[in-house]
This record gives structure tokens, sequence and C-alpha cells, in this order.
């Protein structure tokens, strides 16, 4: 609480702040009545007499998320514009402190929130909220924004309140200028956010926003494109060994470095939280070290300057490093500047929210990306490591410190000269060789999957775009190249799919639809482009090992397998039919959760476990031994090889692996003790799996199998209930619950038609009776071969319940 001293009354103020604070805390979610609000009148003017003010939000906090660092509190927004509508000073919010909407939307009465969008310490927060995460406006994907989610009804609730509309406003009319000015970024940023809000409603709810909205929805893309080819791409220039590195890892940042001779100006150290490689333009230099940098440096906006002394990295004492060059005015642009970009010299241009930006002749960004950690606030964006993972440097895995771009060589000299001189009609023709198809997987893409996800599809979809881009331009063919503008491309055709959804094509003169058009869509049955490369390769690389190991002609197999950062995932190997049987009964509640439902799916389908067919088994091996194996250690065995996996979160000699046996034959395990196992067989497939996707897909959830869960119950002789419970099974990382009867999904309630009370009561007595390894296989067991049984004829129940009688005879 912040009460400064009061020369005289400062009992009086003491008793009136204890008041306040009194009052507050009993008003947190509910409504203040007159009273109440002529009681704040009251006490905020003895706190104004006294010229103190007191620290109500932290009072005013309904739930806390996000991390340390940027932490969100969701307040009692109403308690907080009633509060400052009486005139009482609250004390300024902390530092670092994002302000969440999400607990006003979720309020049954809401108000217009007029006095704290009038505050200039709140309404910049309101402002960040409403801009959302621009993680997924770097990457592939959407903003990150509460009003994603239609269930939760926030668009509707911020195009009801007035006061909320004019922050909207605001940021269209800004959006506007720089769309005016040549920013396809503003673009992007302007019509998804737009999307979200609903342009109809924007325009009913607020006429004063209509010219601004229709100008943004009436945007030319292929003139935003041209402008942003003309300006000069990112990819144009490139650190040569920088590019030819192929181990670079997710958290790695680039830094400028001067080398002990002095030479070396192009020279840079890629690092991260344990290891750092320096590089000439030429080469690697020294690395990987394994030292940590040191604190004071920031590749955003580097405080020090680092030298590499010839066994570490140092920072040079006293010698603060420039933060950028000055940006390059239109009389000083030369070529000896920046020799890729011809004629018109890259600027690079740091934004104050920590990104950095190209921008043309007005001034208007044309391209954008964030320089610095990785994991860096998501309100301004960070950075993600490879290639097509950044939709303004997709053919940059790591873009160069923008420090040494004037000493860092074109990419393709002549193909730069070739976009200097690009027209809109050349964009435009780029644009319509989008086809719908295409249009819709890369729209649908951008809702979807995560920003930095590794993705078959994201691949796919490039390299569809790289095709056409090369066919517009034959004078670029730098394939890196190809890549940054067929990035540059994929946002344009984002731009054209979402604002057409709301035009009415057969309006005589622009108008817009109050019921906009469904989302593209694209083939959910393509598994292939559907399966996240990352597990797959993870997969693909266990496969390999499991030959190498199996085959004699190769003398020395791998000993080392690179795993998912995810502990536990090996407990859903052969459990890819309860996962699918699970997510089919499931209903979607939005097309984001849905997908990511899918995803999981999608993730375990790959062809080199799919089906695992018994060659595959997980045990706990407990080992007599101070010190255990590291996880993704490779053994051999008589008939195969041994995996050890990730380390359990707390300190034990048991530790999870996984085995394969060409011919399903285990044996003894080669060290250590058994304490359980699991053969890993189940449901899948290619095709059925691909199937699955494109049922749920076309036809959406399944059907409640009512008939098959009382043909369960009379089979195995269990409540009906109980029977609900076997169908549905559960995610294994919600195990933890089911002895307390806890975690059951209020759908599955009222899909089956029983109470949540007797579910519990059955889900309590059933983890007392049946391991929860049985209760997952017989989940695997009820899922029908055919999926399409699951909408016609229901579940498996002859050959679960022959299963469960022989585990478990009654």
């Amino acid at each position: 609480m912040n009460v400064p001293k009061a020369p005289v009354g400062a009992t009086v103020l003491t008793r009136a702040t204890e008041e306040l604070l009194e009052l507050t805390k009993g008003l947190v979610r509910r409504r203040v009545t007159g009273e109440e609000r002529d009681a704040l009148h009251r006490l905020g003017g003895v706190l104004r007499g006294a010229g103190a003010a007191c620290d109500l939000l932290p009072l005013m906090v309904v739930s806390r998320s996000g991390p340390a660092t940027r932490p969100v509190w969701h307040v009692d927004l109403d308690l907080l514009d009633a509060v400052l509508d009486a005139g009482v000073p609250v004390a300024d919010p902390p530092p670092n402190v994002v302000l969440g909407l999400a607990a006003w939307v979720d309020a049954p009465r809401r108000g217009d929130l007029a006095a704290v969008c009038a505050d200039p310490r709140f309404r910049p927060m309101l402002h960040d909220e409403l801009v959302g995460g621009r993680d997924g406006l770097f990457g592939f994907g959407r903003p990150g924004h509460l009003l994603r989610d239609p269930a939760k009804g926030a668009a509707a609730a911020v195009a009801a309140s007035p006061a909320l509309l004019g922050i909207v406003g605001g940021l269209l009319d800004a959006w506007a200028g720089r769309i005016r000015a040549g920013s396809l970024p503003a673009l992007h940023e302007a019509v998804h956010h737009v999307d979200l809000l609903g342009p109809a409603r924007l325009v009913a709810s607020s006429p004063e926003v209509r010219a601004t909205v229709y100008a943004i929805m009436r945007a030319d893309v292929a003139t935003l494109l041209a402008e942003t080819w003309r300006t000069g791409l990112i990819d144009e220039v490139g650190h040569p060994a920088l590019d030819a590195y192929a181990f670079l890892a997710p958290g790695d940042d680039a830094f400028p470095v001067d080398l002990p001779d002095g030479t070396g100006d192009e020279a840079v150290v890629v690092a991260n939280t344990h290891r750092a490689v320096l590089f000439d333009l030429r080469r690697r230099v020294a690395g990987p070290l394994f030292q940590n940098l040191p604190k004071q440096v920031d590749a955003a906006l580097p405080s020090h300057r680092l030298r590499w002394t010839g066994s570490r990295l140092a920072v040079v004492p006293g010698e603060p490093a420039a933060a950028v060059p000055p940006p390059i005015t239109a009389t000083e642009t030369a070529t000896e500047t920046v020799p890729a970009t011809g004629p018109r010299a890259l600027a690079p241009h740091l934004h104050p929210r920590g990104w950095w930006e190209v921008r043309n002749a007005a001034g208007a960004a044309t391209g954008r990306w964030y320089a610095g950690r990785s994991h860096a606030d998501a309100k301004a964006g960070f950075h993600r490591v490879g290639r097509r993972k950044h939709r303004w440097a997709a053919g940059s895995a790591l873009v160069p410190p923008p420090h040494l771009w004037p000493r860092l060589p074109p990419r393709d000299p002549k193909g730069s000269e070739v976009l200097r001189s690009v027209d809109d009609a050349t964009a435009r023709r780029a644009l319509d060789a989008v086809d719908r198809e295409l249009g819709a997987r890369v729209t649908e893409i951008g809702r979807r999957v995560p920003v930095g996800n590794d993705s078959a599809e994201i691949d796919d979809a490039f390299a569809a775009l790289h095709g056409i881009v090369a066919a517009v331009l034959p004078g670029v063919t730098d394939d890196r190249l190809l890549d940054g503008l067929a990035g540059t491309l994929w946002t344009a055709v984002e731009c054209r799919e979402l604002m057409s959804r709301h035009i009415d094509s057969g309006a005589e003169e622009f108008a817009l639809t109050a019921a906009p058009a469904p989302y593209p869509r694209g083939d959910a049955g393509d598994l292939r482009a559907r399966v996240y490369t990352g597990m797959r390769a993870m997969y693909e690389n266990l496969a390999h090992i499991a030959r190498s190991h199996t085959d004699d002609t190769v003398a020395q197999p791998p000993r080392r397998a690179a795993l998912a950062n995810a502990y536990g995932w090996e407990r859903g190997l052969g459990r890819l039919g309860g996962l699918a049987l699970r997510t089919a009964l499931e209903p979607g509640h939005h097309d984001h959760g849905t997908e990511n439902r899918l995803d999981h799916v999608r993730v375990w389908a790959v062809p080199s476990l799919c089906p695992p067919a018994g060659r595959w088994r997980v045990l706990t091996l407990r080992l007599d031994v101070t010190h255990v194996p590291e996880e993704g250690t490779v053994s051999r065995t008589p008939r195969g090889c041994l995996v050890m996996l990730q380390r359990p979160p707390a300190p034990t000699r048991d530790l999870p692996a996984l085995e394969y046996a060409a011919d399903g034959d285990f044996g003894e395990a080669p060290f250590g003790a058994v304490m359980d196992e699991r053969v890993c067989a189940g449901w899948g497939g290619i095709e059925s799996v691909r199937s699955f996707l494109r049922l749920v897909d076309t036809r959406g959830k399944a059907p409640w199998p009512t008939a098959s869960v009382a043909e369960l119950a009379d089979a195995i002789g269990v409540s009906p209930e109980t029977a609900a419970l076997l169908a549905v099974g559960f995610e294994p990382r919600d195990a933890y619950q089911i002895p307390r009867g806890a975690g059951i999904p209020p759908w599955v309630a009222a899909a089956s038609g029983h109470t949540p009370e007797s579910l519990s009561a059955a889900c309590r007595e059933l983890a007392a009776d049946v391991p929860v390894d049985d209760w997952q296989d017989m989940t695997e067991q009820l899922m029908p071969d055919d999926p399409e049984d699951l909408w016609t004829r229901g579940l498996a129940v002859a050959r679960a319940a022959e299963w469960w009688n022989r585990r478990a005879p009654r």
C-alpha cells in the first residue's frame, strides 16, 4: 500500500485507508450499490485531500496467469472502473503486469469501463490486451488473443463497450494509416483483428469506424505485396558461414563479436543457454564452447560489445555497442552499404517494443522480425530458429544481427535487382496463381498450427508457394530468397482469404456481410501433410536406430537418440485407438480446440510406429547403480536395442525405457531389473488414421454409443456408469485424478445421461479395482478397426468384452 505521510489528519487518513481496503475486498465480483458508491466517493475525497493513493489493484485480482516475468492479472475491471469513477486515487500498477480482460468477459454483467479507458495508466494496458500477442503474427499463426475463442463471447463484449471500441478505433486508424503508406504487415495485423471482432459488427456498433473498416477491407493486397518486394526483404542478405551451419538449436540467438586480431568485421557468435559457436564470414572460427554469455549482452539491443579472446567470450570493458547503424536516408543510399538491395538500401529500424523493421520510403514497415531471446514476451513477439518459421524472414534459419548488415554479401544480386523493379501487376499474378484450395490450406494453417512447430503441412504449402514465386519471378534464383518471397506471399494470401469472408460478393457496390463465410478449410484427410514433423522426426529416428541395431552390416549403430522434450510421451505408444475414440466422442467447443485434439492423433500416427505391431515395449528398469544412463542412451540387445527415456521428475533409480525387438520376442533386459512392462500393440495404420481424420472433418463428432455402452455393461458385468467411463478412457496426464473420481469432463455426463456424482463414484470404484493401464487398454480394445463404425455401428464390444473377461474373469 502506497500511503504517503500527511502533515495533519494522519489518523483520519489511516482509518479511511483501512475502510477503503475492507470495502474493496468485499466488492470483488459483485455489483456496486449506490450506497457503496457514495462511500467510495467519500473515502476517495479523504485520500485526495491528503495527496495519498491506495494500492487497490492487487485486491481486485480474480485470477492470475502468464510467466512470473510478465504476469497477467485478470482483474474485476468493473470494480476498478467504479473506484476510478468515484475519484479514488489508485496506486500505479506494478511494472511488467498485463491487465487481462478474461474476468470482465466472463462476468454476468459488464460495465462500459469508461473510467478505466480514460485513465492514462490503464488505457495503454487495455490497448495491449486488445492487440494481443504478436507471436503468431511474426510466425505462421494468428495473434495470441482472448478473441480467438468464440465460445467466450469476447468479441461481442468488446463491441458492446463504447469505451473499448474507442481503443479499437484508435488501433484501426493507426493500421489504416500504415496501410495507406504501403505496409503489408499492418494490413496483416489489422485483418486478423478485424476478422476476430467482425467488421460488420464493428460498423454496426460504432458508425464512426465505418470509413476506417472499409478502407482496411478494401485494401489492394497485390499493391502492398509489390511494395514489400520493391523495398527489400530481410532474406536478401545472408551470412554464408551461418547459413551453412547445420546444428542450430531452438534457443539460439546471434550476436556480433570482435576477433582478437582485429579482423572479421562480420564475425558473429551463435549462442543459447549452454553453448556458443563463433563464425567469421567464411567459416566456423571456434566452438561449440560450453559457456554462458555475459549477462550484459542482449541480442535485440546490445549494451556491451563481445570479444573473443582466443579461449573465451568476454565483454569489452567500458565500450557499449552501437544500438544499430543509423537508418539510411534516400540521399545516402548506396550500393556499398547493403549490396543486396541495389539502389534502395535496407535500413533496419528498432521498434520501441523490441522488434526490428524494414521500412519503405514513406516510413511504413514492409518487414518485421524479432531479434533477441527466443523466449521473449509474446506481446512484442519472439523468434523461432529454422527456415520457414518466420513469415518476414522465411529463408533465414537465424537472421544475422542488423549491426552486421552493411558488411554482409547479397544472396542473389541479380534477383535483388529484379525485385527493385517489381510492379503491381507482377505481384497480382503471383496472388492469382494461388488458387482457392491452396489459399484455404494456407489460411487454415495460419489459424491452427502453433507458431514455430515443425509441420510437413507448412512444408507442403511452402513448396507450392515457392514454385509460384519462382515462376512469376524467374530472375530470382536463390533458394533462400525464394523462401523469403514465399513467406510474404503466404501473408498476402492470408489477408485476401480472410477479407473475402466478410465481403458481400453479390452486391453491386462494396458491402460487408453480417454473416461471414465459414473459415477456409483444408483437407483434413491428408495425413502426411498434417503430422507434426517434430514428433515424426523422433519416431523416424527411433526406427532408424532400431534398424541399425538389427542390421549386421552396420558396424557402429547410433548410441544416442534425440527425444521429444515432453515427459511421459511413451504412455501413448500402442494406445492410438483410445485417443482416437476419445477425440471422436468429445464435442468440439470451437475450431481451434477441435484441431488441437486431432493434432494429438496426427502426432502419434506416423509410419515408423503405427501400428507398433508388438515390436516395441515400454518398460521400467530398476538400476542398482550410482550414476544412471542419460536420457537418449541407446544399448544393443540380442534382438534389437533399448533406449533410455526421459528421467522422472523426482530422483529415482526406476527409469523408463523403450525396447525394440525385430521379432517381438524381447527376453531379458540387457541390464537392471524389469519392474513393469507393456508391449505396444493396438489400433492404427496409416490408412485407418487417414480415414478417421477425414470422417471427423466431414461428419463432426461421433454420436454417443448408447447401445454399445449398455451392451458392454451387460457383457462384463459392470454398472452403466462404469461402462461409460471405460468407453471414453482418460488422458494419461490425468491419471493422478482418477483415484479421487476427479477429472471427469462435463461433456461425459451430458452425453451419457448420468450425473457427475454417479460417474465420480463409479470412477473411484473402478480405480480401486482396475489398474489405470488396464483401463486405457480397454478403451483401446473398444475402438473398431474400421473407424466409420463409430458413426454407424458403434464400439467393438465383443472383442473388448472378451479381452476384459480374460484378464479378470467374473
